[in-house]
């Protein structure tokens, strides 16, 4: 059931081993996680935006435009000396590129979804602590279900600090390589995705060159495959 990216991912990700540490992904697994990013694209759902929109300002044919307004605008200003409709021709096409880079015009379902979206980021900044309580109580794994999105939303600091009185066990396809098991804030601190994102996404060095990366702080933990959980 699981998306054609994270299918991709997972497979990559554990092809050698079921265990994986976060450090041996560094200039080994930039490849894959540029190609998951990819096809993550294609798999955002077009119904979420308008069709007609869509195929009007965002697809090829507004590119083809815009080329078209820019030669034109060159014919202009060094063949025909005409400034004033070179400039015109030039703005027409940076107006055509600009148009065809913003987010297309949304469809009903895409606004309720973005309206459902926006309802849960602000659920999440300010959670009813009894509330969430009795959730975790009744699914112990909502934490590792809702934390796709925390991050997504880049609220993992603001998220943590909702639990720090609560007694809340981490999820448990991630652990330090001892074995030992850690409650969520401990896993928070630990999960930097930040610095996972930048280990994965760094490339190898070129001959004469350097590269580096900054996180906060090292990363001590693994990913345990085989549990069926998703991340």
């Amino acid at each position: 059931s699981a998306k054609p990216h994270e299918i991709f991912f997972f497979d990559q990700l554990f092809e050698q081993s079921s265990t994986v540490y976060i450090q041996d992904l560094k200039y080994k697994f930039y490849g894959h996680f540029s190609k998951v990013k990819t096809i993550l694209k294609t798999d955002i759902d077009p119904g979420l935006y308008d069709e007609e929109a869509v195929s009007t300002f965002h697809g090829t044919k507004t590119i083809i435009l815009g080329i078209v307004f820019v030669i034109i605008a060159i014919v202009c200003f060094f063949f025909l000396r005409q400034l004033f409709t070179g400039f015109a021709f030039l703005g027409l096409g940076i107006a055509t590129f600009i148009i065809r880079s913003l987010e297309p015009k949304k469809s009903v379902r895409g606004i309720q979804t973005h309206q459902n979206l926006s309802n849960l980021y602000y659920t999440l900044i300010e959670p009813d602590e009894k509330e969430l309580s009795a959730i975790i109580d009744k699914d112990p794994r909502y934490l590792e279900k809702i934390f796709p999105y925390v991050v997504a939303f880049g609220i993992e600091d603001k998220w943590a600090e909702q639990f720090e009185g609560l007694s809340v066990k981490g999820p448990d396809w991630y652990y330090y390589a001892d074995g030992r098991t850690f409650g969520y804030t401990d896993f928070n601190r630990g999960f930097n995705t930040k610095t996972i994102s930048k280990t994965m996404a760094v490339p190898p060095v070129a001959d004469g060159g350097s590269s580096s990366f900054g996180g906060g702080g090292s990363v001590g933990g693994g990913f345990g495959g085989g549990g069926g959980s998703s991340w």
